[in-house]
């Protein structure tokens, strides 16, 4: 029997639209957590629930990078958005000083100290409820517990005496 050789083909080099496609695939896949600010507070959306939201902050018109928040507790990008009163979506933008009147060093002092802030409060708005081993720890509760131990004892140590 005779062997046949198989030639494969060489893969084709990706073009520059299939590069820029692909660099846009995987930086969609990296940030899925979007904070939409509204009138009524602060929307936390995750996974499935920022799909809609995120395709609307990357369309091919719109800018992503202004919309990009470094999440520095949880170590990783983020969107966020405000959503005006129309329904649309808009970056969040810093205060102009001819607004508030601020001078250049307190400006400044906010430009640095804004996002991480901004990050603080919203991690204290979707803190999650304290689990039982986070309760369980808490020292009023083994300060209780052992008081009620305690208690048992004594009562035991009086009933076995009579």
């Amino acid at each position: 029997m005779a062997k046949h050789a198989v030639a494969q083909a060489e893969p084709t080099p990706l073009t520059a639209g299939e590069n820029i496609a692909l660099e846009q695939a995987k930086a969609r896949r990296a940030i899925n957590t979007v904070y939409v600010i509204t009138t009524g507070g602060v929307e936390f959306l995750g996974g499935r629930e920022a799909d809609e939201v995120v395709a609307q902050i990357e369309a091919p018109d719109t800018d992503p990078g202004y919309y990009r928040l470094y999440d520095d507790q949880r170590r990783k990008w983020a969107y966020i958005a405000v959503r005006n009163t129309h329904g649309q979506l808009e970056p969040l933008t810093f205060p102009n000083p001819e607004q508030y009147g601020t001078t250049s060093p307190e400006l400044y002092a906010k430009a640095v100290t804004y996002a991480n802030v901004l990050a603080q409060a919203i991690e204290l708005i979707t803190k999650s409820v304290p689990s039982m081993w986070e309760r369980i720890m808490k020292p009023t509760t083994i300060i209780t517990a052992i008081v009620v131990v305690a208690f048992v004892i004594f009562i035991l140590a009086v009933a076995m005496t009579g």
